[in-house]
């Protein structure tokens, strides 16, 4: 997730320069990146998010954008959101003082690009949390890039707290393309998944290169805000 602004404390998105209110495309000369609105988590009280007590006591909220990248060979999904429902493995959040709501039914915000599930060419995840695997299911039509380590812990009993194997269950009879480190999606450097563990230990970042707007760094969630990079600050939980 990333942070962004709410009522009492104010900080800039890190993923993307984007709003998340609407899908937003980056053009180039080929190449688009669109920023879709896949969630959000409210917290009472963002102290969980820094170990070090910035967010202690202050209301911090939190999004969980979805991006999709068209190339001139084919689309990419990168995370999927969080699910209609929260899972029950996580439903003890709410007692927490948090709250995880979903966005728009995301096969709808394809349907404003013109898109259908379908027509998704590759799907890959930052990781396998839930937040960010809710609709993966829709894409069993797409070739799933995974990587094989994350794959292998998301799936070990016992199962973390974070982790819901069902949302991603679609990829046992998708195609798929397992991956251990760096990737060059399209085979010509503008868009190529990054080995970034970390958060989980098969983390990922995701780099496109715009010819306008020049690089974009998605970093899932190795770090929730400018604010946490700028200050390296650690959440007290992954």
């Amino acid at each position: 997730m990333a942070m962004t602004k709410s009522g009492r404390w104010q900080v800039m998105l890190f993923w993307a320069a984007a709003s998340l209110a609407t899908s937003r495309a980056y053009a180039a000369d080929g190449d688009r990146l669109y920023t879709l609105d896949c969630g959000h988590a409210d917290f009472d009280n963002g102290a969980p998010l820094s170990d070090t007590g910035e967010y202690e006591g202050k209301a911090v909220s939190l999004a969980d954008p979805c991006f999709l990248i068209r190339h001139p060979k084919g689309w990419l999904l990168w995370d999927a959101g969080l699910p209609s429902q929260t899972p029950a493995s996580a439903a003890e959040l709410d007692k927490l003082g948090v709250r995880m709501s979903p966005g728009p039914p995301l096969a709808g915000q394809l349907a404003q690009l013109g898109l259908r599930p379908a027509q998704v060419d590759y799907l890959s995840f930052s990781h396998l949390h839930f937040d960010h695997m809710g609709n993966a299911n829709l894409f069993t039509a797409s070739t799933w890039i995974l990587n094989r380590n994350e794959l292998a812990w998301a799936e070990a009993e016992p199962a973390h707290v974070s982790m819901t194997p069902q949302l991603f269950s679609g990829y046992r009879t998708a195609k798929t393309r397992m991956i251990d480190g760096d990737l060059d999606v399209f085979g010509d450097g503008t868009v190529r998944i990054l080995r970034a563990p970390g958060h989980t230990p098969g983390s990922q970042a995701l780099l496109v290169k715009l010819a306008r707007s020049g690089p974009v760094l998605l970093l899932g969630d190795l770090y929730l805000s400018a604010e946490n990079r700028r200050l390296e600050l650690v959440p007290t939980a992954a």
